[in-house]
């Protein structure tokens, strides 16, 4: 079995593994999206008017991006919103980091989260944009919901 044999299994993989990331990030940020704006204001990116509206988009935008490459549906575009968002995700990281802020990242389960965001947060997201981009080219649709 060559490569071209495996890259169809590993987009499968790399957009299960995606999708379970994406829709457990969701999760805390839809039940709390008070907790999740103050994690956003943290940042301090984002004019104050647009906060609430954010954090409120954001979290569902994750469950169904997420929830689509599990499914199998809408692929191509999910891959690619979730790419969108992740470098996004590194952008603000690096602007805080470099702001020498001393915040949370809010990325997961921020409502008793301690991890201060750090060069490893970065990296994490680096990673998994790569990784969405390989989804977004390379999936072939196997399992998925026609």
């Amino acid at each position: 079995m060559d490569r071209k044999d495996l890259s169809p299994y590993l987009a499968l993989l790399f957009r299960w593994v995606l999708g379970i990331i994406f829709i457990y990030a969701s999760i805390n940020k839809i039940l709390y999206p008070d907790l999740f704006a103050k994690a956003v204001a943290n940042y301090q990116l984002l004019p104050n008017e647009m906060i609430n509206i954010f954090a409120i988009i954001l979290p569902w935008l994750e469950f169904l991006t997420g929830a689509g490459l599990i499914l199998g549906i809408w692929v191509k575009p999910c891959a690619i919103w979730i790419s969108f968002l992740l470098f996004i995700f590194s952008l603000a990281l690096s602007i805080s980091l470099f702001r020498g802020l001393n915040i949370s990242c809010g990325c997961f389960e921020f409502t008793r989260e301690t991890k201060i965001i750090g060069v490893t947060t970065i990296v994490r997201d680096i990673s998994l944009f790569l990784i969405a981009l390989y989804v977004a080219f390379f999936d072939k649709k196997l399992l998925s919901i026609r």
